[in-house]
C-alpha cells in the first residue's frame, strides 16, 4: 500500500527508489514497528503518537510515511544509492 501511495503522491521519488532497488519493506518496516521512535525527536514523536492514538483511520500511518518521504525527497535524491536504505 505504501508503494502505491508514494507512486501517486510523488511518482518521481517512487521511481528513483525502485530503480535503486529500495523497496518500502527495507525502510518502512522499522518505522511501523517502532512508530518512528528511531527517526524523530522526542517532542515531534510525542505529537505523532498522540495523533496515531487519537486517529480512527488505520491508514494514517501510511499517509504520514508518504509525507515523511516527500519531505526528505531532496536528501534522498542526492544520496548515494547504496546509502538509501
Amino acid at each position: 500500500m505504501l508503494r502505491l501511495l508514494l507512486r501517486y503522491h510523488d511518482p518521481t521519488l517512487a521511481s528513483y527508489l525502485e530503480e535503486n532497488g529500495v523497496t518500502p519493506e527495507m525502510y518502512a518496516t522499522p518505522w511501523f514497528l517502532t512508530y518512528f521512535s528511531n527517526k524523530l525527536e522526542k517532542e515531534v514523536l510525542y505529537h505523532l503518537w498522540d495523533k496515531i492514538m487519537s486517529n480512527d483511520d488505520p491508514a494514517f500511518i501510511l499517509f504520514f510515511s508518504v509525507g515523511f518521504l516527500v519531505y526528505h525527497r531532496v536528501i534522498l535524491n542526492s544520496s548515494e544509492p547504496s546509502m538509501l536504505p
